[in-house]
């Protein structure tokens, strides 16, 4: 399934992209070795953006208040990313990072529905950046002549198993499985009270979120993404 890359944005230019793609193939092969999923990224030119396809959108200024990127898909079921360039010039955030942790959940949850099961009741959602968001935790890739870029860490397999052992997200900045790093959260169900954000730890308490960029502290998963869409089973107990 290929990506397909489009600029939309009026502050970065089409070289740019395109100078990154290529480590861009090289993370999503990082990200494959532990979520796998056949995907690739394509440049597309604005003027041929295909109608039905896969894609990660770079435009200018966010459609949801303190969001610099985030992951959908649309009515037709076609995982849609996008990257608000405006937005992130503006607050000193990391184009690269911030487009990577997009490309990362895109290939782990293109539909934004699954979670992994922690206790008999707590779902975590398979939002595999969000611990480890922060751009301090991103590490460099080079491809060729090109210039480093940083890239986003992400969570392995692993962290969502309670009492696993081994290596937990890319970059080896984790030391145990459900820790949260400084500047990151994790989307939690309850049955009873819904989506939450849990932020990371100060001793044994979980912190509420501070620096939150993205603004996902005041929403539950459902009110901020797709599955929030009426939904009519058509089936009951009756039925």
């Amino acid at each position: 399934m290929n990506i397909h890359v489009i600029n939309k944005s009026t502050v970065l230019r089409d070289a740019q992209i395109q100078r990154w793609l290529p480590a861009f193939d090289l993370y999503a092969d990082h990200v494959r070795e532990w979520w796998p999923r056949a995907v690739s990224l394509v440049w597309c030119p604005r003027d041929q953006e295909p109608e039905l396809a896969w894609k990660l959108v770079f435009a200018d200024k966010s459609d949801q208040a303190g969001d610099l990127a985030y992951h959908d898909f649309t009515a037709d079921g076609r995982p849609i990313s996008y990257v608000f360039a405006a937005d992130v010039e503006k607050t000193g955030d990391s184009m690269t990072v911030t487009a990577t942790h997009e490309i990362a959940e895109m290939i782990a949850d293109p539909w934004i529905s699954e979670n992994f099961q922690i206790t008999d009741t707590r779902f975590f959602a398979k939002e595999i950046c969000d611990p480890c968001e922060a751009n301090e935790f991103a590490y460099s890739i080079k491809v060729g002549r090109s210039a480093a870029i940083k890239v986003s860490d992400f969570v392995l397999p692993k962290w969502f198993i309670p009492g696993s052992t081994g290596q937990f997200d890319r970059n080896q900045k984790i030391d145990k499985p459900l820790k949260i790093l400084p500047g990151g959260y994790m989307s939690v169900f309850t049955p009873g009270r819904g989506w939450r954000q849990m932020g990371a730890r100060k001793g044994r308490r979980v912190a509420v979120l501070g620096n939150d960029p993205k603004n996902k502290g005041q929403f539950g998963r459902l009110t901020k993404y797709a599955r929030n869409r009426p939904v009519e089973l058509g089936w009951g107990p009756d039925d």
